[in-house]
C-alpha cells in the first residue's frame, strides 16, 4: 500500500479476508496463531500458512506493497507476510493457552464487539517484526500498542512517526484504517476494545482454561 494519499485505503489482506467463511468452514473458530492443522513435516501451521494452505487467499495477497522483500520464487522459497494476527493484549506469552481472539469462537459471549481486531499489519525495518508465511521468523501475532515489548506492537510503515497507524481487519468483518494510538501509550477504553486482554478465569474454571471453545 502505498503512503499517500492511498493509505487510508483498506490494505489488499485486510479488504480480502472473510473470516466468517473461514470459520463456518473450522467450527466457527478464527484460526490459532500458530497450532493449526500440521504440515508436511509434522509440524503445526501458522495462521497465515493455514489460509493459504487451505486455498482461502494466495501468498501474494499477504505481502503489501510496502514490503520491498523478494517474493517466493524460484531463488527464495520463503512467502513474505506484512500481517499478524491479533491475541489481545498482554497475552504475548503463549497466546495457544487460551487460544483468544485467535482460535476464538466466533458466536463466544466475550467476543460480541464489533471493534476489536483480528488482524493488523505487522512490518518493520526490524528483521523480528518481518513475517515469513511458511516459518517461524519473528512472531506471527500482535497483542497492542500499549504492549511494554514493542516487538508485539502493531507496526506498519505507512506513518514513520507512528507504526501503529494502518489498517485492521474487525470483528463484524470490515476493514478500517486506525491511526489513533501511539506505540507504548496506556491503554484508553477504544484501545481496550479493539485489544481486548483475555477475560478473566471464571472461579473453578479448568487450566488452562479456553474463554471461547
Amino acid at each position: 500500500m502505498s503512503p499517500s494519499p492511498n493509505r487510508h485505503r483498506p490494505a489488499q489482506t485486510t479488504s480480502s479476508i472473510d473470516h466468517s467463511r473461514i470459520a463456518a468452514d473450522h467450527d466457527n473458530h478464527t484460526p490459532t496463531a500458530d497450532n493449526n492443522s500440521t504440515n508436511a513435516l509434522g509440524t503445526n501451521r501458522y495462521w497465515s500458512d493455514e489460509l493459504v494452505n487451505d486455498g482461502y487467499l494466495t501468498a501474494k495477497v499477504f505481502q503489501c506493497p510496502d514490503d520491498r522483500r523478494i517474493p517466493a520464487g524460484p531463488s527464495n522459497p520463503k512467502s513474505p507476510c506484512s500481517y499478524a494476527i491479533c491475541v489481545g493484549t498482554g497475552n504475548s506469552d503463549n497466546p495457544d493457552a487460551n487460544d483468544w481472539i485467535a482460535g476464538s469462537r466466533l458466536t463466544c459471549s466475550y467476543l460480541t464487539n464489533s471493534v476489536t481486531a483480528v488482524v493488523g499489519e505487522f512490518l518493520s525495518d526490524s528483521p523480528s517484526i518481518q513475517p515469513i508465511i511458511e516459518s517461524l521468523q519473528g512472531s506471527t501475532y500482535m497483542t497492542g500498542p500499549s504492549d511494554p515489548n514493542s516487538a508485539y506492537q502493531p507496526h506498519s510503515k505507512h506513518v514513520p512517526s507512528n507504526p501503529t497507524a494502518g489498517n485492521y481487519l474487525f470483528l463484524d468483518g470490515h476493514a478500517e484504517w486506525i491511526d489513533k494510538f501511539s506505540s507504548g501509550m496506556t491503554a484508553t477504553p477504544d484501545m481496550t476494545a479493539m485489544f481486548p486482554p483475555v477475560p478473566n478465569t471464571p472461579v473453578g474454571a479448568p487450566s488452562p482454561w479456553f474463554p471461547c471453545p
